[in-house]
């Protein structure tokens, strides 16, 4: 651990470690932080118990991997799949059936950590797509657009010398005045039409650029997009239930503004703009002399360098405007989704001042951001104003010495305005490109981030059979550092293929963390948990999730109509169909009496229903999507006891044979009659099982619930609190 520890200390990393003792019960952890300066930060490592395995999630680096040995250890015989474990003496730490202890490292990238690299080579995979030409021809076209443009801008400046040169050198020209004033004409007329033909095609190869440019923009950001979402639903629970979802979207919208801004910057400003001012020095060069191209670059330089070093101050106001403002946005979304909570309690003054706070402190910054870009843009214009003097100064001695024309002296002041609009641009553009690269480098860090429910490369579709499900010494903790419970304990029980089944338990006892292990958005700690015999683990993800159906206890609705709400369950399902599941579900009659019936929409998390009617939405979906196994949470304790006896038949079966079903009801007479009932504890054990009467006889656990919701509710339904 010691060596693992050093090697991390010079890694730019924020690592998490946890570690489960599966026999006492008894959870270990330590964080690790690393520091970018490469100061570790560690709190006390030494609890963590020897014989653990250390499995790197994510990492964009080589991390070696420390073992330490387990010390006193004695075979336990093989598991299952074969393997052979070792027991661990008293006090240290005993894993899964191949006795080991797994503890996870979430190596977490924080955004600054990401090199530039990183996003100008994610930029560009997204502007050059494989595998499609016409969005690459599309590219090419603008790019030559942009670069003719800046040619013929360089030219219209030297149209303009020869202009006045030809005005000033009229009187000196000797002959016939008729005939001399008609040649100037024609030379003049001639010198204004190609100032004229450069300046409109220059203008219009630049809106070619964005005409051509516009439907790669368009693919892109759908890519994007698409990309993100894909990325957000493939990202485990655990990180779903830590987001704030103001935050996240905050976040996703700066990525996606700044990912155009880059694209756009890269492709049409920074090239083009660098192509456009070693143009101009070559002109200035050929025309006006050593001197000036030395002003010119000299001006270059120091505009460059002042941009860049005062930018680089003003990036850590942008890091802390950006947090603090997403930090506002979550705060507020979070506020407006908890409405009632805040009504209930009487805070809305309280709220108005955590956000009046927040906003002052984003404030301050962003007041921070305007002044260092009013000093920025003093200093930009300062270096152009000593260019430019001097430059006069160096052309109005040429006049007056002769070696210069009066031309020459106005095509110097136009090139070096040529030089200051892209470099204006340009320092803008640094400080775009700067503020958008920290928003991209929050979207590279999200997209970097590794699940710790991973499919194997090898995994295989489930093959289905009856639908049993077996825990097998099964011990969960989260990984989360600020909760250290042990939530399950060397859980083992088995679900008959075409049974019901009833988990209870005290509230807290982990009877939803085992659904969600079922379901495998958790793995477990230690242990395992199959399906007809099949380790999850060894299982594609979609093979047997397609088979199980899941009522949680806590339904939440799309915004959208009762009739997607309910077919989202199965999305080519018929009217007749949804009707039927919806009059299982005891939910049709009352949607009917609704103004737009099936049509209604429900509100944001089906918040213009009751509790009572989201959860029966919840019961016809399930019923409309029919699944051979249904792990439902307390699905029917908002419905009265004629409905609920209707829904649990209809529950039970499907094809016209039963499936697996297993329920959590703290309301004891919606399971009594289940096959099997299974009771944990409240530290995570299962201490029962068996038949609702020989559960009651055998006076544990199981009967002192029952005999409390008897007294506690001697006229209404045994429930337990």
């Amino acid at each position: 651990m010691r060596r693992t520890a050093q090697y991390l200390s010079a890694r730019p990393f924020r690592v998490r470690l946890s570690c489960v003792n599966a026999v006492h019960s008894t959870c270990y952890r330590a964080a690790v932080s690393v520091g970018g300066y490469g100061t570790l930060v560690r709190p006390p490592v030494t609890a963590i118990p020897l014989g653990i395995s250390v499995r790197v999630l994510h990492t964009s680096g080589m991390l070696h991997l420390f073992q330490p040995p387990v010390t006193n250890a004695k075979p336990i015989g093989k598991d299952s799949t074969g393997s052979v474990g070792t027991k661990a003496s008293s006090g240290e730490a005993v894993g899964n059936s191949a006795g080991e202890t797994r503890a996870s490292v979430a190596v977490e990238r924080d955004p600054g950590e990401i090199p530039v690299y990183r996003v100008v080579s994610h930029v560009a995979r997204h502007l050059w797509p494989h595998g499609e030409p016409k969005y690459r021809a599309l590219v090419v076209c603008s790019v030559a657009c942009v670069v003719l443009a800046k040619v013929l801008k360089v030219a219209v400046p030297f149209w303009f010398k020869t202009i006045v040169d030809a005005l000033t050198d009229a009187g000196g020209i000797a002959g016939n005045p008729v005939t001399v004033a008609s040649a100037l004409q024609l030379s003049v007329f001639g010198l204004v039409t190609a100032y004229g033909v450069s300046r409109l095609v220059s203008s219009l190869t630049e809106e070619m650029k964005s005409a051509l440019f516009a439907p790669v923009g368009c693919h892109t950001s759908t890519t994007m997009a698409i990309e993100l979402f894909a990325k957000l639903h493939s990202l485990d629970l655990q990180y779903h239930l830590g987001r704030e979802t103001g935050v996240l979207s905050k976040d996703l919208d700066r990525g996606s503004r700044a990912f155009w801004s880059l694209a756009h910057a890269l492709l049409f400003m920074v090239v083009p703009t660098a192509f456009e001012v070693i143009l101009v020095c070559m002109v200035m060069r050929s025309c006006a002399g050593v001197p000036f191209i030395m002003t010119a670059l000299a001006a270059v330089a120091s505009y460059i360098a002042w941009t860049y070093v005062v930018s680089n101050w003003r990036a850590e106001y942008r890091a802390r405007f950006n947090k603090l403002d997403s930090r506002v946005s979550g705060l507020t979304v979070d506020s407006l989704l908890n409405y009632e909570t805040v009504k209930y309690f009487g805070k809305e003054k309280y709220e108005e001042e955590r956000l009046r706070h927040e906003t002052t402190c984003m404030n301050y910054q962003l007041m921070r951001l305007d002044q260092s870009m009013s000093l920025l843009n003093f200093g930009q214009q300062a270096i152009f104003v000593l260019a430019a003097v001097t430059s006069l100064y160096l052309s109005t001695c040429g006049v007056l010495s002769g070696t210069m024309s009066v031309g020459d002296l106005v095509l110097v002041d136009a090139l070096l305005m040529q030089l200051y609009t892209p470099l204006s641009f340009l320092g803008m553009i640094y400080r775009e490109v700067q503020a958008s690269t920290q928003n991209m480098q929050a979207m590279i860090a999200l997209l970097d981030i590794e699940n710790t429910v991973q499919e194997q490369v090898d995994a295989k579709p489930l093959e289905f059979k009856d639908g049993t499900i077996e825990m097998r010494n099964v011990t969960f903790a989260f990984s989360d550092p600020g909760d250290s419970r042990v939530i399950l304990r060397d859980l083992s029980f088995t679900v008959p293929g075409g049974s019901t089944v009833a988990i209870v338990g005290p509230s807290g006892s982990g009877k939803s963390t085992i659904f969600r292990l079922i379901y495998r958005f958790y793995d477990p700690l230690a242990g395992s948990v199959l399906i007809d015999g099949q380790p999850l683990t060894e299982l594609q993800l979609k093979s047997f999730r397609k088979v199980i159906g899941v009522i949680p206890q806590d339904t939440v609705l799309f915004n959208e109509t009762l009739r997607y709400n309910i077919c989202y369950g199965c999305l080519d399902a018929t009217e007749e169909d949804m009707i039927r599941a919806a009059q299982v579900a005891g939910i049709h009659d009352s949607i009917m009496k609704m103004s737009d019936k099936y049509d209604t929409i429900v509100g944001e998390r089906g918040l213009k229903l009751s509790g009572g009617e989201k959860q029966r939405i919840a019961i016809a979906r399930i019923v409309l999507s029919d699944p051979k196994i249904l792990l439902a949470d307390e699905a029917t304790a908002a419905l009265d006891s004629m409905t609920e006896m209707h829904v649990m038949q209809r529950l039970r079966e499907t094809g016209g044979r039963r499936r697996t079903l297993i329920l959590i009801a703290h309301r004891l007479t919606t399971i009594k009659d289940a096959d099997i009932i299974f009771v944990i504890d409240s530290r995570g054990t299962l201490c029962e099982s068996g038949k609702h009467e020989a559960l009651l006889q055998s006076g544990g656990l199981y009967s002192e619930l029952w005999s409390k919701q008897l007294h506690d509710n001697p006229k209404h339904d045994t429930k337990v609190s």
